[in-house]
């Protein structure tokens, strides 16, 4: 069969949001090689767990918050606690293939653990739609309320039109989540597709309490990169809510970037633009890369304690 024209693009696509950032990733750490060598590296091995911990914490957050999301939407009552932990296995199980180009894979994996979940595929795809939106305004949170108490003699009077545009798409964002809002769309989603599962009767105050979960599991990952900046021996106090609210921003704007597998190369760019308006460009550049690497290790970490704690307290759902 010969591939259509249309998917000669989308294949050139997937490869050219790999391969773009990461050679330029490549050229940029080349031409830093002399900078990289030269500083005096200092490293904290309780820093760096401790960056492994709130990783860690912070991928137990996002698949408890699917699973409070898919049985919500679902209708379905939680008597036991069950159900959520079954939820968070096909969430921990399924994430690292969003690393594979396209960025849908880690969503349509889950639909294989429809039957097991006792919920319709439809159900798992539209929880999981609306779990990126959320994601993204609970980041956004996080970094709109960070920008008050960024460094303001690195950046003089740039922090003021950057809190506006982040609060003003923060409040757009809990707008457009408004049941008067949403609610009209998921009904007319659900006609037009055939598919009145989607009908999702919820309460303004549940969106508000999913937002701030997610706003939790976005404090997390900052803590992880605090931890990070401190295992290499340039965390300064003063700093933290800097640090929180770039990780924060940094994770957006590489989610934002569809064309990039889980943000790859551009959460790392952005990360190093921020950082470096305080610290050292080498301290920026390895903190930026090496959080990546604690992310990748807190998926690994947040799977084997998660199944090793379910194969304890529930032998029975193997």
């Amino acid at each position: 069969m010969i591939p259509s024209q249309w998917q000669i693009i989308k294949y050139f696509l997937k490869v050219a949001g790999i391969a773009l950032p990461l050679g330029a990733w490549a050229f940029f750490l080349f031409k830093q090689l002399d900078q990289l060598k030269a500083h005096e590296w200092e490293i904290s091995i309780p820093g760096l767990i401790g960056s492994l911990f709130f990783g860690t914490v912070y991928f137990l957050i996002m698949a408890f918050a699917w699973a409070l999301l898919l049985h919500n939407m679902a209708g379905i009552k939680l008597v036991t606690a069950l159900p959520t932990v079954q939820a968070m296995r096909a969430w921990l199980l399924t994430i690292m293939s969003r690393y594979l180009p396209g960025n849908v894979w880690h969503v349509i994996s889950r639909m294989a653990f429809a039957d097991k979940l006792s919920v319709g595929k439809a159900q798992i795809l539209s929880s999981s739609t609306m779990e990126q939106g959320l994601a993204v305004i609970g980041a956004m949170l996080i970094a709109a309320v960070s920008l008050p108490f960024w460094p303001l003699a690195a950046i003089p009077q740039a922090w003021v039109p950057n809190f506006i545009l982040l609060t003003c798409l923060f409040l757009l964002g809990l707008a457009v989540l408004h049941p008067r809002i949403l609610g009209p769309i998921i009904r007319w989603a659900a006609f037009r597709l055939h598919r009145p599962e989607l009908d999702w009767q919820f309460e303004y105050r549940t969106i508000i309490q999913f937002v701030f979960i997610y706003a939790l599991a976005a404090f997390s990952a900052g803590l992880a990169l605090v931890a990070v900046m401190a295992g290499l021996g340039e965390f300064r106090a003063t700093d933290m809510i800097f640090i929180i609210g770039s990780s924060a921003l940094a994770w957006v704007i590489g989610y934002l970037s569809f064309i990039t597998p889980s943000g790859l190369g551009v959460r790392e760019g952005v990360l190093t633009a921020l950082l470096v308006l305080v610290y050292p460009l080498p301290i920026a550049i390895v903190a930026s890369l090496l959080f990546r690497v604690v992310c990748t290790l807190g998926e690994f970490a947040a799977v084997v304690l998660f199944l090793g704690f379910k194969r304890i307290a529930y032998p029975e759902a193997h």
